[in-house]
């Protein structure tokens, strides 16, 4: 029995995508210019006139835009969450059919609709210990110094995690798997801050020691 063909558009109807600060500004004049000038105007032509007058906005006018495209943002993403929450596992199944296809037709580079509630996959050994690091202000003030750009503090935590050797990560993995991170500004309540680099020849290389509570935890 053959298999159906895989759906030529998507059946999901998604919030729409909140407007720019541009369009904030496009959809204000187009209904200004109908209130105040009866003459109608092609799109490209009042692209053209509203183009001129956003491009001499003052600052205060345009932050003020700034702002309601902002605000309509983050509508969106609540509604996207709380759309997500509504799909069933069959409509994330052909959404994704399509998708696939899409993109193995060249029409698009959409990757596929993720299940929000599906079991999360546990994290690799460098998240855990990234989680770890950002969890305590010793290794913090180690690992990052002054840096507190997030993704520059990364690519700090990456270059320590290769520095360490195999043995290293293995026991921090085995370590800090068998206990969660604590969530930012939040003390861990067993388990003491494991060495960033453990000696060859340490006894934490074949016993795992749990010791006392950290003193200093990120505020």
């Amino acid at each position: 029995m053959l298999g159906r063909s895989p759906p030529t558009k998507s059946e999901l109807h998604p919030p729409k995508q909140a407007p720019s600060t541009w369009q904030v500004f496009f959809a204000d004049w187009l209904e200004e210019h109908r209130t105040r000038n009866p003459r109608r105007l092609n799109v490209a032509q009042a692209a053209k006139e509203a183009g001129q007058v956003y491009h001499n906005l003052k600052p205060d006018q345009r932050e003020k835009l700034k702002s309601r495209a902002l605000a309509a943002k983050e509508d969106r993403e609540r509604e996207m969450l709380e759309w997500k929450r509504r799909l069933t596992p069959d409509d994330i199944r052909r959404e994704n059919v399509f998708r696939a296809a899409q993109r193995k037709a060249g029409k698009s580079r959409r990757g596929n609709l993720k299940d929000p509630n599906a079991p999360k996959k546990p994290l690799s050994a460098y998240f855990m210990f990234l989680q770890y690091i950002r969890a305590n202000m010793a290794l913090v003030q180690e690992v990052f110094g002054d840096e507190t750009e997030t993704t520059k503090q990364s690519v700090l935590a990456a270059a320590k995690w290769r520095s360490l050797s195999d043995d290293e990560k293995k026991v921090r993995a085995h370590i800090l798997s068998s206990v969660r991170a604590p969530a930012h500004g939040q003390c861990h309540t067993s388990l003491a801050p494991v060495p960033l680099s453990i000696p060859r020849h340490s006894p934490a290389n074949k016993t795992l020691i749990l010791g006392s509570t950290p003193d200093t935890c990120v505020a």
